[in-house]
């Protein structure tokens, strides 16, 4: 994907309507709105996922967090624990059903019910090379499983644990989805498809939702520099990337601004020149141009 392009496209969805920038009162106006409320993260053990699950923690929620590595599991709650924040957590490997499931137990045992679900959990590229090579080999699908399949699971326990809950406001499920959700590239062979897939999951989901009162939002980052991005760090060199501060207030947004403020389905895109949402029905990935 072409930086130049990328502002081309988005420079014109903003003139003519379909992308609003969001000021950082608005990211974090309501961030007061997360005391008391159960936040369940998948992939909390590092990156977007634990800046969330601080952020969160501190401003009152009680946080529940999965994630395959165990030592960055421990780091993010000492991190909340020293924040004087509430928070719980085990090994979960998103693929995993009965992994999902019992970090969803958890939540409910420890606190009573859920209130948001992020369905954060993500891994770069694991096809590699393998779709140039002459030989034929089978690909890596590993991608596929923890991006697409790990986000199904992870908002299915959401709208089962979410309709259990009885608040009338304040229940939220979050996929994070990519700029790779709008457009293809040759180095992401299936990390791109899968983040399309998320965008299209979110679009379906929202009418579930928005059926039993929940707001149903994907966040789609441009390169944040994270642990996912580490694999192709270098081919970055020169580029503004998108701050996980913008990403957390853009998950802060999602989870305290209810479905009054933001309809069930509407995207967000963290652009290394802010926050943008897409203006309800006007807009649609489709209208970008292909690369």
């Amino acid at each position: 994907m072409s930086r130049s392009r990328i502002d081309k496209d988005v420079s014109a969805r903003i003139a003519d309507g379909a992308l609003r920038p969001l000021s950082r009162d608005e990211l974090f106006g309501d961030r007061a709105k997360l005391k008391g409320r159960v936040v369940v993260i998948t992939g909390g053990g590092s990156g977007l996922g634990r800046a969330f699950a601080v952020e969160a923690a501190k401003n009152g929620a009680s946080v529940v967090i999965g994630d395959v590595n165990e030592q960055g599991l421990e780091e993010t709650l000492r991190l909340i624990k020293a924040a004087k924040g509430t928070a719980r957590g085990q090994r979960c490997d998103v693929t995993i059903w009965e992994d999902q499931v019992a970090l969803f137990e958890l939540a409910q045992s420890s606190f009573g019910r859920v209130d948001v679900a992020v369905a954060n959990a993500g891994i770069g590229d694991t096809s590699q090379g393998q779709f140039l090579k002459e030989e034929l080999e089978k690909p890596d699908i590993t991608t596929l499983d923890v991006d697409v399949v790990g986000v199904v699971y992870t908002a299915r326990l959401g709208l089962h644990y979410l309709r259990r809950n009885p608040a009338e406001d304040g229940k939220a499920i979050i996929l994070i989805g990519s700029y790779a959700s709008f457009y293809g590239s040759p180095v992401t062979m299936l990390y791109a498809p899968a983040k399309h897939a998320v965008l299209g999951f979110g679009r379906s989901l929202k009418f579930l939702c928005a059926h039993d009162g929940i707001n149903c939002t994907v966040i789609c980052p441009y390169f944040v520099d994270t642990p996912i991005m580490q694999a192709i760090k270098p081919a970055l060199q020169g580029e503004t990337l998108g701050t996980i501060d913008d990403v957390v207030g853009a998950l802060t947004y999602a989870s305290t601004a209810g479905i009054v403020k933001l309809s069930p389905g509407q995207a967000i895109l963290v652009d290394p020149r802010g926050v943008l949402v897409t203006n309800g029905g006007k807009f649609s990935p489709m209208a970008l141009p292909k690369l």
